[in-house]
């Protein structure tokens, strides 16, 4: 813990990469830019940060919500403003699994996933994804993004808003650091277990994106000379952006704490997880969407999401990840594209295809589990093969559509593959 209230301090006080490109091996990078300043950033952050230091609340409160009130609000000790790097991944794996004690090889889909670019403590176990990116869209929809567009990056972006940005540079590489996890056997779901050397890749896409936040440590007189302290920061892509805290661990404390706990626990923002951490937004997800082959798909995918939700939320597979990761290879790879809201809009619908054959396939595989002799039985009356051939159809065709959905950059991937191999 104490380490963590350390790593929080280095990066106030040191600036990161501002006189080389931290970046300079991404070609397809792009980020955010800051929607708002250092002063407005205070009075957002003023008021979680008087809270937890028990000092000032009633000026910060009117300082959050009257503009004319901002010059009172609870002061940090510092802000700066911090570029965070992450991926926004889509993937399709298929897997052997043993689900009930019987073999079998499954697919599973996540979209819109939030993996963090850096093993920065604090920082990289927290989902600091778009909070205005609706991952939950029908076939066909077009993803609903901010209306702060993302921009291409170049170094013209270390100074916005009056004031120099310090940037993180990337030590987690999803295409190198994901083999860290490759090596074991886990169970998502009672009864199934799957072993991670056994995954297999059927699609996946990496978007590289810089996060805008606004990162201020906060401390304010207790008792006998001792001090409470905390670290506030929030995403800046714009005004709504979530905001977390995280309190330090050597703070004083007393009965206003506790009280402040139990309040905090019954609101939901204080972290299961870890005491001192606090989430002031409903947004705390690793996954946008999922979908699975084999049923019950909705049980499946919910274990699935938060399974990926604790181990990303595990402070020591993130430094694994880092430690596995080849960062210097650059975004060469054709797997990592730019975060792009048409292609995205190809990737999703192409994808939600593919859950639809998924789930055509499921209720498929039920009739012939419910009645098998109607398959096996080509004299079987019309009117108990005639659902069965509609849905047989109707999965030729969707597998077809999917065929012409395929992104094309994946299928030039998969031809220069071919002929590697």
């Amino acid at each position: 813990m104490l380490c963590r209230a350390k790593l929080v301090a280095r990066l106030c006080n040191r600036r990161y990469s501002t006189v080389v490109n931290p970046y300079s091996n991404f070609q397809k990078l792009r980020a955010y830019p800051f929607a708002f300043d250092q002063e407005t950033a205070k009075s957002f952050l003023g008021l979680w940060g008087s809270a937890l230091c028990n000092k000032g609340l009633f000026a910060s409160t009117l300082a959050r919500f009257i503009p004319g009130f901002r010059g009172n609000v609870f002061q940090p000790k510092r802000i700066v403003p911090v570029y965070f790097p992450a991926w926004i991944y889509d993937a399709e794996l298929q897997a052997d699994i043993d689900f009930n004690d019987t073999n079998r090889t499954a697919l599973f889909q996540i979209q819109t996933g939030y993996l963090p670019g850096s093993d920065f403590r604090i920082l990289s176990t927290t989902p600091l994804r778009d909070p205005d990116t609706d991952a939950t869209l029908t076939l066909g929809q077009i993803p609903k993004l901010s209306s702060n567009k993302t921009l291409p990056w170049s170094t013209g972006l270390i100074h916005q808003q009056g004031q120099e940005v310090s940037c993180l540079p990337y030590s987690i590489f999803p295409l190198t650091g994901l083999k860290a996890l490759s090596h074991e056997n886990t169970e998502i779901f009672p009864r199934l277990h799957c072993d991670l050397d056994t995954v297999r890749e059927k699609f996946s896409v990496f978007r590289p994106l810089l996060i805008p936040l606004y990162l201020a440590e906060y401390e304010a007189d207790a008792l006998d000379g001792e001090k409470r302290s905390c670290t506030v920061f929030m995403d800046a892509i714009s005004t709504s952006g979530s905001v977390y805290a995280y309190r330090n661990p050597q703070s004083f404390r007393d009965e206003y704490d506790t009280g402040l706990d139990d309040l905090a626990k019954t609101g939901g923002f204080q972290s299961p997880h870890d005491p001192d951490f606090f989430s002031f937004d409903s947004k705390d997800s690793y996954v946008g969407s999922g979908a699975v082959s084999i049923s019950p798909p909705r049980d499946i995918t919910a274990a699935l999401l938060v399974w990926l939700h604790w181990r990303l939320r595990d402070a020591n597979t993130i430094e694994r990840l880092a430690k596995a990761s080849v960062v210097e290879e650059g975004d060469s790879d054709s797997r990592i594209r730019e975060y792009d809201p048409e292609e995205r809009a190809v990737v999703q619908v192409w994808m939600d295809t593919g859950a639809e054959v998924m789930m055509t396939k499921r209720i498929l595989e039920r009739i012939q589990e419910q009645i098998p002799q109607v398959t096996a039985d080509p004299d079987a009356p019309n009117h108990l093969r005639a659902p069965i051939e509609a849905l047989e159809a109707n999965i030729k065709k969707l597998e077809e559509r999917r065929v012409e959905l395929q992104p094309e950059w994946w299928t030039e991937y998969l031809a220069r593959k071919e002929e590697r191999n």
